[in-house]
């Protein structure tokens, strides 16, 4: 019976659902247990998340020719969730099928755009504006983006923040690492390389949100404090290295997105943080191979799990209504 209320509830939602920049809205479910998460690529620990609030491969197009994904060549499976403080959390899970893994550029962080990897924006504060960075590192006062090589198994060597004005492409990135980000990948067959044809593999992640991001460490980065139905820009392209000119012949990303999403916010798909679970309160932190939760919140880190509730479908319906 729940079951069917959640469908019923969400179709209603989805068929009147209330639009933002780019034409959509997305609705992203609180993590039940932060404590039971283990960022390890693999998504046994993604039950609690209901298909309901996936990106399946139909709803990922290409930006070039709209064309959707099951057609062999590229498919793509979304999943996000988020975490309250002292947690404060933001976790993706994604399976990818390609049928070529095209990683020649892999070795030099700047060039991963010429080959297979995942392009993630963030505008946390939903304050709009170019988020690269690579022209003045004051865009990153807007938002900022990061980049995932899926050749790569975990965040120190596979994150990067790009090519920012004024920083080498190969220089760390303090938020991608431990204790502010955490990645690890699958890649199947363990073995594939360069040119290996028809592998898979599954991208986990786990960041502490930035409104306004500086490179030079967390000291003078304004942190972001999720928060239920929070209203943010999340986008996610695939970039897969099939096409005649210099690879990046595809990019894909979820329907509903805009071209550039990546680089301007304002293109990005809104994202509600909605409250699907009991209480906030006493909220737990960390996670299995993500650290401790936020530093920033550390100190409030609690040591009860909270209860999961199914329910709470009165917050969609509240924004659908607005």
């Amino acid at each position: 019976m729940k079951r069917l209320s959640l469908v019923m509830i969400l179709s209603l939602a989805f068929a009147t659902m209330a639009f933002g920049h780019a034409g959509t809205t997305h609705y992203v479910p609180t993590v039940p247990d932060p404590t039971a998460m283990n960022i390890d690529g693999d998504d046994a620990d993604w039950g609690w998340h209901d298909d309901e609030f996936a990106t399946f491969p139909d709803d990922i197009v290409d930006i070039n020719g709209r064309a959707p994904t099951s057609d062999g060549d590229y498919v793509a499976l979304i999943r996000w969730g988020w975490t309250p403080p002292p947690d404060n959390g933001i976790y993706f899970f994604t399976r990818v099928f390609d049928d070529t893994l095209r990683a020649a550029d892999f070795e030099t962080k700047g060039d991963w755009w010429n080959s297979d990897n995942l392009s993630h924006a963030f505008d946390f504060d939903h304050g709009g504006g170019v988020v690269t960075g690579n022209t003045e590192v004051s865009e990153l006062e807007n938002g900022y983006r990061i980049h995932i090589a899926p050749f790569y198994a975990n965040a120190e060597v596979g994150m990067s923040m790009g090519g920012l004005a004024g920083d080498p492409a190969e220089s760390p990135h303090w938020s991608c690492c431990d204790p502010w980000g955490f990645m690890d990948r699958i890649l199947l067959p363990a073995d594939a390389d360069h040119l290996s044809a028809n592998v898979e593999y599954s991208i986990e992640y786990k960041l502490h949100p930035h409104d306004v991001y500086d490179p030079a460490g967390p000291e003078n980065t304004v942190p972001h404090v999720n928060a239920a139905d929070q209203v943010v820009h999340l986008a996610a392209m695939f970039e897969d290295g099939d096409g005649p000119d210099n690879n990046n012949g595809h990019r894909w990303i979820a329907a509903g997105g805009e071209a550039g999403d990546v680089q301007w916010s304002d293109n990005m798909v809104d994202h509600i943080l909605i409250q699907t679970v009991d209480s906030l309160d006493g909220y737990p932190c960390g996670s299995i191979n993500g650290g401790n939760g936020d530093p920033r919140f550390s100190e409030q880190c609690a040591s009860t799990a909270t209860s999961v509730d199914n329910a709470t479908w009165a917050r969609i319906k509240n924004h659908i209504s607005k």
